[in-house]
């Protein structure tokens, strides 16, 4: 159903799917998921200050999403071996960092909008189908 609704919400709905009970779903899982991330953190550090959540973090967990890709079972091994590898080599230029990360995650929205190990399958059925001869 999350599929049908992220591709055409106008078709899942007209398919019998309550495309906003969906949406609304969708949005309390994750927020309840976030929410017990949260408090395990803040268990696991005893204290949390502003400043514990920096710009940097914030790219960084953008970032782990967009190389996770969907729907991709490679991705997240992608993901843990460049977001382990990855600040360790910006880490000579600690000003830039933060440019480097931006500029990263611009290019792979760019480039690669399913994730770096994602199939072009969007644009595959976009072709048209070959006709039969007869």
């Amino acid at each position: 159903m999350l599929d049908a609704v992220r591709e055409d919400e106008d078709v899942a709905g007209a398919l019998g799917i309550n495309v906003v009970y969906v949406r609304v779903m969708a949005f309390a899982i994750g927020a309840a998921l976030a929410g017990i991330g949260g408090a395990l953190y803040g268990h696991y550090m005893l204290f949390i200050a502003p400043d514990h959540f920096g710009i940097l973090i914030s790219i960084t967990v953008v970032l782990y999403l967009i190389l996770g890709g969907v729907n991709n079972m490679w991705g997240p091994a992608l993901d843990a071996a460049v977001m382990t590898l990855l600040p360790e080599v910006v880490r000579s230029i600690a000003d830039w960092r933060t440019a480097v990360f931006s500029l990263a995650i611009i290019l792979l929205l760019l480039v690669r909008p399913e994730g770096p190990l994602a199939f072009r399958t969007r644009s595959a059925r976009a072709l048209p189908s070959p006709r039969k001869q007869q």
